[in-house]
């Protein structure tokens, strides 16, 4: 873990609930010790894509408010428009990998570029054909968070950094392991997410969120990301 992010876990006394959704929850704790079937991870994989279209939909909002927000500094706008950016190749290499496991996908609009034309979109049209347990999630970051009384750009940037970081600490753990790389085939996704190029990401993130204001709202906001990123996880053995 970077250092940012460790004095964040601190700061928000969030640590135990970090590490329980991340690299101790079981799907993680299977998948890096090569017990996890691979039925499992490929429904995992169905219900991730419908979540990042979801998290394009948060990702646009979070760019549209902060761009009005003076409290939200130049850099911490350019983490938010180079991860936007990035959805669009992430959904390619995603959906190329898919393919190649035989793995069956949602049928999803394209990613617009541009963020003030995907907050337009109406992210409840697919909330359909997720699991239960990926759809509290995937309507969090695309209704419920926003209806928080008090939200600002701030908790918003805050909610982004604490998905990333628990996907980071959480394939990180299963990339590490040995027993994974020996038996698993899944090393191309969890390297996206595991791999250094993601921990620079999600370090830079965390930099960024480190001086911007925060309230009791904010902490309540991470602690829920962390119960329904292990309900997410959960869903692929439903």
């Amino acid at each position: 873990m970077d250092a940012y992010s460790v004095e964040l876990y601190k700061r928000y006394n969030i640590a135990p609930h970090v590490e329980a959704c991340s690299n101790n929850a079981t799907f993680i704790q299977k998948l890096a010790q090569g017990k996890l079937a691979a039925s499992s991870f490929n429904k995992w994989l169905f219900d991730d894509r419908l979540f990042v279209q979801a998290g394009a939909y948060f990702v646009a909002q979070l760019y549209v408010r902060a761009e009005a927000d003076p409290i939200i500094p130049e850099e911490a706008m350019a983490v938010i428009q180079h991860a936007y950016a990035v959805l669009g190749p992430e959904m390619a290499h995603f959906e190329a990998k898919c393919k190649e496991r035989g793995v069956e996908m949602p049928k999803l609009p394209k990613i617009p570029t541009d963020p003030h034309e995907m907050v337009k979109t109406d992210p409840s049209a697919f909330y359909h054909l997720s699991s239960p347990n990926c759809r509290k999630y995937v309507e969090f970051v695309t209704k419920d968070v926003f209806q928080t009384p008090g939200l600002t750009a701030s908790d918003l940037l805050y909610v982004f950094w604490i998905t990333e970081a628990i996907y980071h600490r959480a394939f990180a753990t299963a990339a590490a392991s040995p027993i994974f790389q020996k038996t698993f085939q899944e090393l191309d996704f969890v390297n996206w997410w595991g791999g250094r190029p993601f921990f620079k990401y999600v370090e830079e993130m965390a930099h960024q969120v480190q001086n911007l204001p925060y309230s009791d709202v904010t902490r309540k906001l991470l602690v829920k990301v962390t119960e329904l990123e292990n309900l997410f996880w959960s869903s692929a053995e439903q």
